[in-house]
């Protein structure tokens, strides 16, 4: 019983890390909605994970959605206090600030 918990869980683990790599390569390759599909996929399998959180709340930055960018991220921040993910991929560093 214990063993196929364990393996359930496996499977999860490795189909989230799947969908989190499918979603960068869309991300990578322009495709900002199948990317965004695919973070969010991650995100409602895995409420507290922080890097897909940032990455939903980053494209919505990139297409012009900064309430909806703002909420996501602050999430990403609660959900994981003390995690810094680089900013280097933002257009304008000079102009986020810890509030």
């Amino acid at each position: 019983m214990q063993f196929r918990r364990l393996e359930e869980k496996s499977k999860t683990v490795t189909l989230t890390r799947d969908l989190f790599a499918h979603a960068m390569e869309m991300h990578k390759a322009g495709k900002i909605e199948a990317a965004l599909a695919s973070f969010r996929k991650v995100a409602a399998r895995e409420p507290m994970n922080s890097p897909a959180l940032h990455w939903i709340g980053y494209l919505h930055n990139q297409r012009g959605e900064y309430d909806q960018a703002v909420d996501v991220l602050k999430r990403a921040i609660v959900e994981r206090p003390g995690v810094l993910l680089t900013t280097s991929h933002w257009p304008n560093r000079s102009e986020i600030s810890a509030s």
